[in-house]
């Protein structure tokens, strides 16, 4: 349109047919020319500021938005809540707690303290653990006082057991009484669980001296926990040769594994109580009948004693992880008692009668002995 109005004049309507045929057979080539030339700046100045080639400028509300976010902000400082009283609380971290419910609690605490005496400016934060909340309360001579809570309902209880603690110097445990226990202190108390086996085997036992080795049998239960165990055993035995050693015992003791392995070493100790006996003259010559005589029957020729004694004992077990296992042990008990001849008389046979003549019976000689019995014990363990 530049170039036209610049080639046609003033006017923004082109001249009519007649005009434009005089002008050209009047003025010379040369003219149209020169006016061509002179309309080309500003054509080029037009097609510039056209939106083709700009843009144009960004609104402020635009600019504000394409903006990069800014880092993150400083917090404001916290300003304190005066309270009616002689404490000035402040509200500190509080993420993830509602900040209505954060002020709330800040005030019930600063009242408490308040009304406890408390004097000075404390700082006040809440933090989540989980589902449960850390109340903490700091005093600005350093003192700090904290307390977990499962909800903001306990924070009425909590905030006066803290205002306690802080202005008694106590120990928050030392402010619970009966009606102001916390959930969280209430809570079932997680235990170890420790592992009830029992045990069965047999036991060859040597008297080491003045009387036959003589075998039986045992058995038993264990509470294990840790590398430690109780156990309680019970053990009968007197099955050999005539003049052996024949024993009823009921112990209870303690052992110590060396290792959680499924194979570990174990040394142990404990009392016992019982009746060891040597009966040379047992019902019948079967091997039960023998162990009954000496321990239950009679002591006409026999020796015999009772009472209370220790025993050490060294072993081993293996397969401890699995149901069955099995154990191997040396076990020296040492008797608090020494076995003794029972008093009284020895009378002849009948035999010594028909062939002798009448014979008066002699008193029996008092006889004792002190023993130490070595047993091996092999068996297995049920876990």
């Amino acid at each position: 349109m530049v170039a036209r109005s610049l080639l046609y004049g003033a006017s923004n309507h082109p001249p009519d047919t007649e005009s434009s045929l005089m002008i050209r057979n009047r003025c010379p080539r040369s003219l149209l020319l020169v006016r061509v030339l002179a309309a080309a700046p500003a054509c080029l100045t037009v097609a510039l500021a056209s939106p083709a080639w700009a843009r144009d400028p960004v609104p402020p509300q635009a600019a504000a938005q394409e903006a990069p976010p800014p880092a993150a902000q400083a917090h404001a400082p916290a300003q304190p809540m005066s309270i009616a009283g002689s404490a000035q609380c402040t509200l500190g971290k509080h993420e993830e707690i509602n900040a209505v419910d954060a002020r709330t609690t800040t005030e019930i605490l600063c009242r408490a303290i308040s009304r406890r005496g408390g004097e000075g400016a404390y700082d006040v934060r809440l933090g989540k653990l989980g589902g449960k909340i850390l109340l903490s309360v700091d005093r600005k001579d350093g003192e700090h006082r904290d307390a977990l809570i499962q909800s903001l309902e306990e924070v009425p209880v909590a905030a006066d057991r803290l205002a306690e603690a802080m202005t008694s110097r106590k120990r928050v445990a030392e402010t619970e009484k009966a009606d102001n226990v916390l959930r969280e202190e209430a809570k079932p108390v997680v235990l170890k669980a420790g592992q009830i086996s029992g045990n069965m085997g047999i036991t060859g036992l040597s008297p080491l001296k003045d009387a036959a080795g003589s075998g039986g049998a045992y058995a038993g239960l264990g509470y294990r926990s840790g590398g430690w165990a109780a156990v309680g055993n019970g053990r009968l035995g007197g099955v050999g040769d005539r003049g052996s050693l024949s024993y009823l015992q009921f112990d209870a003791g303690g052992r110590y594994y060396l290792s959680d392995d499924s194979f570990s070493l174990f040394g142990g100790t404990g009392l016992s109580v019982g009746k060891m006996s040597v009966a040379p003259n047992g019902y019948g010559d079967s091997p039960i009948g023998t162990v009954f005589s000496a321990v239950f029957g009679g002591k006409e020729k026999g020796i015999a004693g009772g009472g209370v004694g220790a025993y050490g004992e060294v072993g081993a077990e293996m397969f401890r992880g699995n149901r069955v296992g099995a154990m191997v042990s040396m076990r020296l008990d040492a008797p608090f008692y020494a076995l003794r001849t029972a008093p009284g008389y020895d009378y002849p046979s009948s035999y010594s009668y028909s062939y002798s003549g009448y014979q008066a019976p002699k008193q029996r000689a008092i006889e004792e002995r002190y023993v130490l019995p070595l047993s091996l014990n092999v068996g297995m363990t049920f876990h």
